[in-house]
């Protein structure tokens, strides 16, 4: 299932859309052939609310209390990081049903520079009481958020990559877990925690057989009952993430392991906390410099085990 991840997610959600009356579309003045028919076909249901990501919200807000099912597309830095004072007020305080789609987390929007990079979503979302966040890896993971999104009530923060990837979520992947395996060991000398594109980076490294990946794709409401199975049968504990290192799943997962007197070797493999002022029409090139493309996470793997 090869398919551009925002699309795969907006398409289920438009299928709901048909059955459900409730549910609600805003859109920040951003983009997708799927919002077309959106328009056209829910014209008193979707909403082009322009570049006003912080008038969104609100408006999100008011829909959802008079019983509204609520989903506001954007780029992903600008609905976090611009909007964290109408989320935490608009839409914390009362837990409203609101599900916020950012689209390009990371280095998603490569193109345009650090005011589009969104490198701490992740810590600023983990930060809001109420709030579930999930990022997705490919299409296959995008849609059953997506279903787990228009069925579940509650406040949901979902990360989208641009673009199209290669299918690596198990076909059998359920949103209640929290994570999946999507490469596996009998014995695992090293278990690597990763969520998201850069799982693809992973997976390209070829790593060897005893390294076992798992992508925590719930990333606040972890599931730590199942995150301990996997630290217990373990020799060393790796995170990879395209996101800075506070407020991270390292930091989370390091803090577990403290808490709970798991002392293995662990490394966290992140963003350097700085503004990246480079720019590529390609990711790798971004990914090589900032050292999480697939040969400096080898490198780094094999560095660890000696």
């Amino acid at each position: 299932m090869n398919k551009d991840i925002r699309d795969s997610f907006l398409d289920v959600v438009y299928d709901y859309m048909k059955l459900d009356s409730h549910i609600v579309f805003i859109t920040c003045d951003t983009g997708a052939f799927i919002l077309n028919k959106m328009f056209n076909e829910f014209p008193d249901r979707v909403i082009n609310i322009g570049i006003a990501e912080q008038n969104a919200i609100s408006v999100a807000a008011g829909l959802s209390l008079f019983g509204k099912k609520v989903f506001i597309l954007g780029i992903s830095n600008f609905l976090v990081t611009r909007c964290l004072d109408q989320i935490n007020i608009d839409l914390s305080i009362s837990n409203l049903d609101v599900n916020i789609i950012g689209i390009g987390p990371g280095f998603g929007n490569n193109t345009d520079g650090p005011t589009y990079h969104c490198l701490n979503d992740v810590a600023i979302m983990s930060s809001i009481p109420n709030m579930q966040i999930f990022s997705m890896c490919d299409a296959i993971s995008a849609n059953e958020s997506a279903k787990f999104a228009c069925t579940m009530v509650g406040l949901k923060y979902f990360r989208l990559e641009k673009g199209t990837y290669n299918s690596i979520s198990t076909k059998d992947i359920k949103m209640s877990t929290g994570m999946q395996v999507i490469k596996n060991a009998i014995n695992p000398d090293t278990t690597v925690f990763s969520y998201g594109s850069i799982l693809h980076n992973i997976i390209e490294a070829d790593l060897d057989n005893n390294v076992r990946i798992v992508d925590v794709f719930r990333l606040c409401g972890i599931n730590y009952d199942l995150l301990k199975e996997y630290i217990l049968d373990s020799k060393r504990i790796v995170v990879i993430e395209e996101h800075f290192e506070s407020g991270g799943l390292g930091e989370k997962i390091g803090s577990f392991m403290c808490k709970n007197g798991l002392c293995l070797p662990f490394k966290i493999l992140s963003v350097t906390k700085a503004h990246l002022h480079e720019y590529s029409p390609t990711k790798s090139w971004i990914y090589k410099f900032c050292g999480l493309n697939s040969i400096a996470i080898k490198y780094e793997l094999i560095n660890f085990k000696e």
